[in-house]
């Protein structure tokens, strides 16, 4: 599944962007990996966790811009994704990888408040 933006933007609620499950992008099952899930060329912002991947496998968050989240990008149990070009700006968290295994970063942009 390829979710393109197109350069369109996920605009949260920064006021209420205090809660963990608030997401801009969600990519998650529970029951078994999602695979081959694309996120790209969107705007993210005003989230508590701009784009959030659990749970997948093989995806690829390519060429977004994310500001002014809590946390930009967050991967928990997700495994083997592609992560780059990817601009993050003026989020309190850049990129948290946990819990995951070969997952390839490069390319990315960082910069924090």
């Amino acid at each position: 599944m390829i979710f393109d933006g197109a350069g369109f933007t996920i605009d949260g609620v920064i006021e209420s962007a205090s809660r963990i499950s608030d997401h801009g992008v969600n990519v998650h099952n529970q029951a078994t990996a999602l695979t081959n899930v694309t996120v790209r060329n969107l705007n993210v912002t005003g989230w508590y966790i701009g784009i959030y991947y659990n749970n997948t496998e093989y995806g690829i968050i390519h060429g977004n811009k994310v500001s002014e989240n809590v946390l930009g990008i967050l991967l928990v149990y997700s495994n083997n994704n592609n992560l780059s070009g990817n601009n993050l700006s003026d989020n309190t968290g850049g990129i948290l990888v946990r819990s995951s295994s070969n997952n390839n970063l490069s390319g990315n942009s960082v910069m924090g408040r």
